[in-house]
């Protein structure tokens, strides 16, 4: 398919397939030129690659509660999603691992002063110092 250069028209080529194109025929797409049928097929490829698509309303909320109360779950769907190309994808993953990473926050900081706690309950009992006066 070969174009004739008119005056006053400026020429592309097709990133794909090399074929050059007129400008108004060309489709631009993140800055670069492709043709019809290159166009379509790109956006066939992109369409076939989204597997899981993320869940919406209560089901959102639910797997974010989920997330924060157990963060291995929190991790997996959010390695699930996250991995996938499409942005809403992405976007959701991103979410379950910082709701997860708060949730990992929340669960240390419990532990943390549950050991403080227990120390300080049952621990100054145990440790007492008995200082006696003069050589032993």
């Amino acid at each position: 398919m070969a174009v004739k250069r008119e005056k006053g028209k400026k020429t592309v080529v097709c990133v794909d397939c090399g074929v050059l194109l007129t400008k108004d025929k060309a489709v631009l797409e993140n800055n670069k030129y492709y043709c019809e049928r290159c166009f379509s097929s790109l956006k066939e490829k992109v369409e076939e690659k989204i597997y899981f698509y993320p869940p919406e309303g209560f089901l959102r909320i639910l797997c974010y509660i989920l997330s924060f109360l157990s963060p291995l779950l929190g991790f997996i769907l959010g390695t699930i999603y996250f991995s996938q190309n499409n942005k809403e994808n992405k976007t959701f993953g991103k979410n379950c691992f910082i709701i997860m990473a708060i949730g990992l926050g929340v669960i240390f900081a419990f532990i943390i002063f549950s050991i403080l706690f227990n120390l300080a309950l049952f621990g100054i009992n145990n440790l007492s110092f008995n200082i006696k006066e003069g050589y032993y």
